[in-house]
């Protein structure tokens, strides 16, 4: 809009300063309009060509409508109030932070997966680190009486059948008239035991013995070539899984138990299944185990066991 200086002059009065004593000499109407005349306005100035306007900047010059006096933009749009260029940076930063988002899932992830395999190989299934209890190697003298005590001097408990050592390894000599033929060396609720085991014969290692109808075992299957993982529990046997067989070979076998799992490996290959509570309370022992006709076909060696205490 145009400000518009000027003064109104109205009728009776007069631009000058002059005292009154000069005003009655002077012509009466040399200086002012006729009595009654119409009121009139004076012509107000230019203010563009006023330098003490230019001074002002913008304040009082016209601005036509939807124009601003900023830069234009690129795309037509003005960018007097930082608007679009604050959109554009703060769409930057979005971005920048959701990329840092997943770079840290991304990593968590990989870590995770890493993880895995030592968790299972140390925990059972159930989180709990197992500490070595016994070992035996049976570097000893032929004995076909007795599987006798392992180089910490922990005796082995024989439950059934008559177990002794030959050329540095335990064997089953003499098979009971009932199944199963257990040798047992330490009493423990989770833990596994290990053993490199051979013959034809169905024989493996067992854990959480407590009785001939409560236990779990891993056992080779000759007759299906597999090794079977295997639940008995009020005189009833269940299968939880199985592997294949090496062809009668010596293989390492390794039976882990955990509160809530059974894991099985053979040389390196593993299976591993849930187990429920109620049926598989804790509690009983571990130790060595043999079945069937072709019992007394098997040989034990460097036997490892390790609980959670």
């Amino acid at each position: 809009m145009r400000v518009r200086r000027g003064r109104r002059i109205r009728s009776g009065t007069t631009s000058s300063s002059s005292s009154s004593s000069s005003s009655s000499d002077a012509d009466p109407g040399a200086d002012h309009p006729p009595i009654g005349a119409i009121e009139t306005e004076a012509e107000p100035p230019d203010l563009d060509d006023d330098p003490e306007c230019d001074s002002l900047g913008d304040i009082g010059r016209e601005v036509e409508p939807g124009r601003t006096d900023g830069p234009a933009d690129a795309d037509g749009g003005s960018d007097v109030d930082g608007s679009d260029t604050g959109g554009r940076a703060s769409d930057g930063a979005w971005i920048q932070l959701a990329a840092g988002i997943l770079f840290v899932l991304a990593v968590a992830g990989s870590f995770s997966y890493l993880m895995r395999d030592e968790l299972a190989t140390t925990s059972g299934g159930d989180q709990t680190a197992f500490q070595a209890r016994a070992a035996d190697s049976f570097d000893r003298t032929n004995d076909l009486e007795t599987l006798g005590a392992n180089g910490q001097g922990q005796e082995w408990q024989p439950v059934r059948g008559t177990w002794g050592v030959d050329v540095g390894k335990a064997i089953l000599v003499e098979s009971a008239d009932n199944d199963p033929n257990v040798i047992l060396l330490v009493n423990a609720a989770v833990g596994s035991v290990a053993a490199d085991v051979g013959g034809s014969g169905q024989c493996g290692v067992v854990a959480r013995y407590t009785s001939e109808d409560d236990y779990i075992a891993l056992q080779r299957v000759p007759a299906f070539g597999v090794w079977s993982l295997e639940r008995r529990s009020g005189g009833e046997t269940e299968q939880l899984a199985t592997l294949l067989d090496a062809d009668g070979s010596t293989v390492r076998v390794v039976l882990e138990v955990g509160q809530r799992t059974a894991t099985m490996r053979i040389n390196a290959r593993e299976a591993s299944v849930a187990l429920d509570i109620e049926e598989a309370p804790l509690g009983g022992s571990f130790g060595l185990i043999s079945t069937g006709a072709n019992a007394g076909s098997c040989t034990w060696d460097d036997v490892q066991i390790d609980t959670s205490r």
